[in-house]
């Protein structure tokens, strides 16, 4: 599950997962949660964080792989900015 070069450098270039706004056919929406934890906070945001989870389902860790190839920074790329 190793990522492609054209990956590679999309991750690196997106660090904040902006490239995955048009892509509805992964398991977790980044640009989305980024903005529900932006938005609302503590612990009203935890809704979105087991919506997350559950999105990811139990168990099986190559879910939590596949979406750490798409999108390496995940919730650590969350940074304070105004939101459009």
């Amino acid at each position: 599950m190793d990522p492609d070069e054209q990956e590679k450098r999309l991750a690196w270039k997106y660090l904040d997962c902006s490239n995955l706004v048009d892509e509805r056919d992964r398991r977790v929406d980044w640009p989305w949660f980024r903005q529900q934890l932006l938005q609302t906070p503590y612990p009203a945001n935890m809704d979105a964080v087991f919506t997350v989870l559950n999105n990811l389902g139990t168990g099986n860790s190559n879910h939590y792989d596949e979406e750490a190839r798409v999108c390496l920074m995940g919730v650590p790329a969350a940074r304070d900015q105004e939101l459009p």
